[in-house]
């Protein structure tokens, strides 16, 4: 190599080492930036001055508690002994998630053919995204093109995160308040129980575990736990669109399906009058809607305008129209202002159709029955149709009687059950790759309707009308099946 290209290369290194050193500079200089606000932090909710504050971060730090942690966890509130355990927590929670990746990687081996090394540079690529493995997997992410991948990360993934910080501050201040522990005390008990059994602070608020031994909280099913179930026996969120569209769903399994419906697209006014014809009223819901958000119902009296309803419907977004279901008098009796629906979780467990469980779900006055919209929910005998407790709504308030009708819930036979089994079990396998599902139905004079079925099945609303009993579904959900 002659001097001239040993000084061209010699000075490209200088360039590339000068770089570096600026790139290092500058991280440097944001992490001192962000060092400096989070001191300003503690300092105002404190009130210590910038000495003791300087002296209690290096105290965590020593701890095993970064800056970030000591601040967003409120760790200021804890004394010496709950530092030191918080800093070991947080130390078994970091080795746990270095096994859970593994977990997720064979997943996403498993489901989209990729060679391990592969999906692993996949997923380390969008790791600067924010999605981590285990999003990776629950969204398909090898499937996605790059500006799908950006759309997911800039907006949906955003207003996720989004909502479980809420929910996480929510749910610390209602069990701070019950308590009477303090924020970071609180905080410190939520993070002991997600290492002893995987909960969220959604479970560890509904489920009641700052009632519980660490043995008891081991009982029941948490958010860990069904993210393993629905990851293994269901497919992506990608693939999930024959149950997130309503319309699909109701063409797949329209031989279960005895109700009139159509979706509020290409239709004409005369067509439309047909298919309402016989029919007393009508329930709408946006194709995608969830949890009983977005369903209107519209009575079709001799005095109803039927074209200003038609107008009315096809100018709304993509909705499907179904004829309204004249549910059973036995239901009804504990809420006619809304259809009382059967929730039944099935798994298509090597052929076999398993009843994981089951559990009867009732309005309190509104048009919907939706657990998460304000109604309760009471837990069925599978083999029997009879409801075994009492019932529960989403904040472990329980009702012996029904609030809005006085009726007394345990006890109660579900009309038709042994159809609501045999439906159960022509539906459970008809999807490939979606075997885990929460089918909803109602309950009619003359039989049982098929509503929807959900891959996303909840394990909450499974074991809340137990939580007095302390009776969590671990063993019957869980353990045969992982």
């Amino acid at each position: 190599m002659d001097k001239q290209e040993q000084d061209k290369n010699s000075k490209a290194k200088g360039e590339s080492t000068a770089s570096e050193k600026l790139n290092i500079f500058q991280k440097l200089k944001v992490r001192s930036a962000e060092r400096d606000e989070q001191i300003e932090n503690i300092m105002q909710a404190t009130g210590w001055d910038k000495s003791k504050t300087k002296a209690e971060l290096r105290k965590a730090l020593t701890k095993g508690i970064k800056a970030h942690q000591y601040l967003n966890r409120h760790w200021y509130d804890l004394n010496d002994s709950e530092l030191t355990e918080a800093g070991r927590y947080i130390r078994m929670l970091a080795d746990q998630e270095k096994e859970e990746e593994q977990f997720y990687i064979d997943q996403a081996v498993r489901k989209s053919g990729w060679t391990r090394a592969e999906v692993i540079a996949d997923m380390d690529r969008l790791q600067p995204f924010g999605i981590g493995r285990q999003k990776y997997v629950q969204r398909g992410c090898w499937m996605m093109d790059e500006d799908t991948i950006h759309e997911f990360a800039n907006s949906s993934l955003k207003r996720v995160n989004n909502r479980v910080k809420r929910n996480r501050k929510n749910y610390i201040s209602k069990v701070s308040k019950i308590t009477g522990w303090s924020y970071g005390k609180t905080d410190l008990e939520i993070l002991k129980a997600k290492v002893n059994c995987g909960a969220s602070y959604e479970d560890y608020y509904v489920f009641k575990f700052y009632e519980m031994t660490p043995e008891e909280q081991k009982e029941y099913v948490t958010l860990n736990d069904f993210v393993r179930m629905r990851l293994t026996y269901n497919d992506c969120f990608m693939a999930a669109k024959p149950f997130n569209e309503k319309d699909q769903f109701n063409e797949i399994f329209s031989d279960l399906i005895q109700r009139k419906w159509f979706v509020n697209r290409d239709i004409t006014f005369e067509e439309f009058l047909q298919k309402i014809d016989g029919l007393d009223a009508l329930l709408v819901k946006h194709i995608a809607a969830t949890q009983g958000i977005g369903i209107s119902k519209y009575e079709l009296g001799p005095d109803v305008d039927k074209r200003e309803l038609y107008d009315k419907l096809m100018n709304d977004k993509r909705c499907i129209v179904e004829q309204y279901i004249v549910q059973h008098e036995e239901v009804a009796k504990f809420c006619p202002t809304s259809v009382n629906t059967v929730r039944v979780t099935t798994l298509n467990y090597k052929g076999e159709c398993k009843f994981l469980y089951s559990v009867f779900r009732m309005g309190r006055g509104a048009v919907v029955d939706n657990f998460h919209a304000g109604g309760i929910a009471a837990s069925v005998d599978v083999e029997t149709g009879t409801v075994i407790t009492d019932a529960a709504d989403l904040e472990g308030n329980t009702f012996a009687l029904h609030p809005y009708s006085n009726e007394m819930i345990k006890g109660f036979q579900i009309p038709h059950w042994d159809i609501v089994k045999e439906i159960c079990e022509k539906a459970t396998g008809r999807l490939e790759n979606f075997n885990l599902i929460g089918w909803d139905f109602a309950i009619t004079p003359d039989g049982v309707e098929l509503i929807e079925g959900n891959p996303g099945a909840s394990y909450v609303v499974a074991q809340i009308p137990n939580i007095a009993d302390r009776i969590g579904l671990k063993k019957v959900m869980i353990e045969p099946y992982l």
